[in-house]
């Protein structure tokens, strides 16, 4: 389970909530979502990894839901992220994902 007070978490809890209030499982989700397979979308809710901006808007509009405000969870997820990598700026460059701040 992710955890609830880190930016990640609330991310796979805005999916989770999402897809539960569209009542699809993740066969339908992935059938609903060209491009992304059901492992993908089910990783984009584990808390465990950050999703894509695209995986995210893609699950979003799977479930007949708007991506904003699952994008501004992203934001903030990948807000935290960078911040986490910080210490690994070498550079002017992210080593981690070809991300900059």
């Amino acid at each position: 389970m992710p955890h609830p007070h880190r930016a990640l978490g609330r991310l796979a809890l805005g999916h989770r909530d999402t897809r539960h209030s569209a009542h699809l499982t993740y066969t339908q989700l992935a059938a609903n979502t060209p491009g992304f397979s059901r492992p993908t979308l089910q990783r984009a809710a584990s808390g465990k990894t950050l999703p894509t901006r695209e995986a995210v808007t893609a699950y979003a509009r799977a479930c007949d839901s708007d991506p904003g405000p699952l994008l501004e969870l992203w934001e903030a997820a990948a807000a935290a992220n960078l911040r986490k990598l910080a210490p690994y700026k070498t550079a002017g460059r992210w080593l981690h994902m070809g991300l900059r701040p």
